[in-house]
């Protein structure tokens, strides 16, 4: 952490499992945390309260982020082995840094933690209560507006056949998919043999190409970085 996060301080480490959080608030931290997933696993973003209408989904895999716990938040659902460390401060004891000649203190800091020297300051919210009943109404939004894309974090892309009809409207041939940004381009080529709309490509095989560049079947949309409103064009 010290290397990724260079600067945050933390007197605890949380350790998850295929933790599937619901809707929460943490009461005992002062401050932020940061979160970061690892593992074999697809989904499991964290949705947190912004206070926009409906909040916002964070990345976790493989990346840290920052994160206010008194806020509420909640784990998307997920497949997978899926773990998450959480450093954060707790209130009590958050200043354990302050004290250099503690036992305590200097066994945490020769195991690397990096210590407050005072309670970090949390900022002033609504209680609970009001927190969560105000959290629930927004990732209620998010869940539903997410399930019309087709789940969080999902790619609209646009396939179309190669060549199209000039002579047709531009979007008359195209059909709208939304996608995970994670699976590999072969499951996408699968479906498109099953399509009615593009059963004028007559390959077993339908190649799909973006920008004049054919796409191979074990690349993702992610990697490729790949946008939504992107067209794909189909073809031999």
């Amino acid at each position: 952490v010290r290397w990724e996060v260079p600067g945050f301080e933390f007197t605890s480490i949380q350790v998850n499992k295929d933790y599937a959080a619901a809707l929460h608030v943490d009461k005992n931290d002062a401050g932020n945390s940061i979160i970061i997933g690892l593992g074999d696993y697809s989904g499991g973003e964290l949705w947190v309260d912004d206070g926009s209408c409906s909040g916002h989904c964070l990345d976790v895999r493989d990346t840290w982020h920052r994160l206010e716990g008194h806020t509420p938040h909640e784990v998307m659902p997920f497949k997978g082995r899926r773990y998450t460390l959480v450093y954060f401060t707790r209130e009590r004891g958050g200043d354990i840094g302050a004290d250099t000649t503690s036992r305590m203190t200097r066994r945490l800091r020769d195991l690397g933690f990096q210590l407050p020297s005072e309670v970090p300051l949390t900022a002033s919210y609504p209680p609970a209560d009001e927190r969560m009943a105000a959290g629930q109404k927004r990732v209620h939004k998010f869940t539903a507006r997410a399930g019309k894309l087709g789940g969080p974090r999902r790619l609209k892309l646009m396939l179309r056949p190669r060549p199209c009809n000039k002579e047709a409207d531009e979007d008359e041939d195209a059909l709208r998919l939304s996608v995970d940004p994670n699976a590999p381009i072969k499951a996408l080529m699968e479906a498109v043999k099953h399509m009615k709309s593009f059963t004028t490509v007559e390959a077993s095989e339908p190649c799909l190409w973006v920008d004049g560049f054919r796409l191979l079947p074990w690349d993702t949309p992610g990697t490729l970085g790949l946008t939504s409103g992107m067209i794909l064009h189909v073809a031999a």
